[in-house]
């Protein structure tokens, strides 16, 4: 006897089976997806079920300097051991007890605290920061369950304001902002360890792995600790004398490019960077604004006219008050016609004109070649954050307008440490040298990284630079310059009055200038190479009364400082 199905059955079986079917399609695609598609983020979630990280702090490298006669280093930035109380609300076995015994230490509403930490929550923010060893102390004596201390660090600048555009901060995520401070982040943050705590299995093993933490790399800069000090002090004196606007005085080692001073009347407290205002004070005036310049300029036009064979320091022309170039009338500072001149009197006079003369001889090309490779329109390539891009124009942009005005320092921008680091070329026989503020690095296994001296090029020929020295002691001792000379040494230098550009109006400004003197010495073997600049004198006019006599002050000092004997009699 055959049993045959009913039809209707047949169909709730292949109903059922269809729907089999695609259930363990579905299932199929779910496993696929999680166990494939989202295997890392599943991993992670596992990860974070199972394993506890806890960050072992990294202690930040302190930064030193030192001087002359000090035989130990001591920092000027540094840090002090803080911590911070973190409380895990679940954790803790009498809420009112400890809500009691933590305000009872840390003056905070113990009500409001006891609202806070009574519940289950795994987190809460840290309840208080930065408290101090001592006061921690106290309430790990109270040894509160569900009270922890995670030690954490400030850094801290013992001389407040003092070199502060150099060093730059630290901010609140403990990163270097701006100066040293910044270029020097990856070095001086070292990195965090971490203490991992894995449970595996039901059994709830726990494996334990352990990744030392690595403090950060201390440096040592470059800079003189008392010769910073003078500077910062002779240029503030000057700022008051002159009721100037600002200044700054930047010092290097003839033969290196290594910085030992850098200062700047507009300054801040590192310590407190969170209260300033404006954070135009963060920067470092020596390396991140330029200016025009003015007649400090034109000994690097006459050293390139005198290399590339086109003058020679008694070359002799006969100049007026003015030249005509183009639609544009050029005349003297002093609209006065110096007549016959050689081209040493042409910088003892500062003649505007003659230096239109001198910039034609080369022509744009040649001028805008030398102009590059003495370093204007690119970076020094000093060690130091925020460091401005110049712009230079391309050598077919230079018109004969532009050459003739930048050949005295006009209509080109620069920065101080670009004007710094060309002077250095001419003390230096004509090396041009990388600049730098960080004398070597060491790390916590005393394993030493020294920063070495590096020559860019060879800008001018060892005997242009001798001839160009020659001259600039002319201009100090019988031209503008004789205010920044040192009774017993040679100094060769240049003053520099600059006109200030009127960016709203265009054109420059009427009664701002900005009083510039730039040189080396001991002339003959030069050591130092200074700049000295002050912004917007209102007491004075000419940089031979304002910038001179603060770089022959300075000067002085430093020689005496460094027992130079020297090297002429004195009368």
């Amino acid at each position: 006897m055959n049993f045959v199905k009913p039809k209707n059955q047949i169909n709730r079986y292949n109903v059922v089976a269809v729907l089999c079917l695609i259930f363990c399609s579905i299932l199929i695609i779910r496993l696929f997806q999680k166990q494939v598609v989202q295997s890392a983020e599943y991993t992670e979630i596992a990860k974070k079920q199972y394993t506890e990280i806890e960050d072992v702090y990294a202690s930040r490298g302190k930064i030193y300097i030192t001087d002359k006669w000090e035989k130990e280093p001591f920092a000027v930035a540094t840090n002090i051991h803080l911590y911070s109380v973190q409380v895990i609300p679940k954790n803790i076995q009498d809420p009112l007890q400890t809500a009691q015994k933590l305000s009872s230490v840390l003056k905070i509403n113990e009500k409001e605290l006891y609202e806070k930490i009574n519940n289950k929550k795994p987190y809460l923010p840290p309840i208080v920061k930065k408290l101090d060893k001592e006061t921690a102390k106290k309430i790990a004596d109270f040894e509160l369950t569900g009270v922890m201390l995670i030690p954490e660090e400030q850094r801290v600048y013992p001389e407040g304001n003092f070199l502060s555009n150099l060093l730059g901060f630290v901010d609140a995520s403990q990163n270097g902002r701006y100066g040293v401070e910044n270029f020097y982040n990856e070095e001086l943050k070292g990195k965090y360890g971490k203490n991992i705590s894995s449970k595996i299995g039901l059994e709830g093993i726990t494996l334990e792995q352990v990744i030392n933490s690595q403090d950060g790399q201390n440096l040592y800069l470059t800079i003189d600790h008392t010769v910073q000090y003078i500077c910062e002090k002779y240029l503030q004196d000057a700022i008051n004398q002159y009721k100037a606007a600002s200044g700054q005085v930047a010092i290097a080692e003839a033969s290196t490019g290594k910085i030992l001073a850098m200062a700047s009347s507009e300054n801040y407290d590192p310590n407190k960077f969170n209260e300033v205002k404006d954070i135009n004070k963060f920067n470092n005036p020596v390396i991140s604004y330029s200016y025009e310049p003015g007649s400090i300029f034109k000994p690097i036009t006459m050293a390139a006219a005198i290399d590339a064979g086109k003058i020679e320091p008694d070359t002799t022309q006969v100049f007026g008050a003015s030249v005509k170039v183009h639609d544009r009338t050029i005349k003297t500072s002093t609209n006065k016609a110096y007549g016959k001149e050689t081209m040493t009197q042409v910088l003892e006079n500062s003649d505007n004109v003659a230096m239109v003369w001198v910039a034609d001889q080369l022509g744009s090309d040649l001028f805008s070649q030398y102009l590059q490779n003495f370093g204007f329109g690119k970076k020094t390539g000093i060690d130091l954050e925020a460091e401005a891009d110049v712009w230079f124009p391309d050598n077919n942009k230079i018109s004969d307008v532009s050459r003739a005005t930048m050949s005295f320092g006009q209509g080109i921008a620069t920065t101080p440490i670009q004007i710094l680091n060309s002077y250095i070329a001419l003390a230096n026989n004509g090396k041009l040298m990388q600049p730098y503020v960080v004398d070597k690095i060491i790390s916590e296994n005393d394993e030493t990284i020294q920063n070495n001296p590096i020559e860019v090029k060879q800008v001018i020929k060892p005997e242009t630079a001798n001839k160009i020295t020659g001259m600039l002691i002319s201009v100090v001792e019988n031209g503008h310059g004789k205010k920044a000379g040192v009774k017993g040494y040679k100094v060769a230098g240049k003053t520099g009055t600059a006109q200030v550009p009127d960016l709203v109006n265009g054109g420059y400004k009427e009664h701002e200038n900005i009083g510039s003197f730039a040189g080396y010495f001991p002339a003959n073997n030069p050591k130092f190479v200074m700049l000295v600049k002050i912004d917007n004198p209102k007491t004075v006019t000419w940089a031979e009364e304002s910038a001179a006599p603060v770089f022959g002050k300075i000067a002085k000092w430093l020689l005496q400082y460094y027992q130079i004997p020297p090297t002429e009699s004195v009368e």
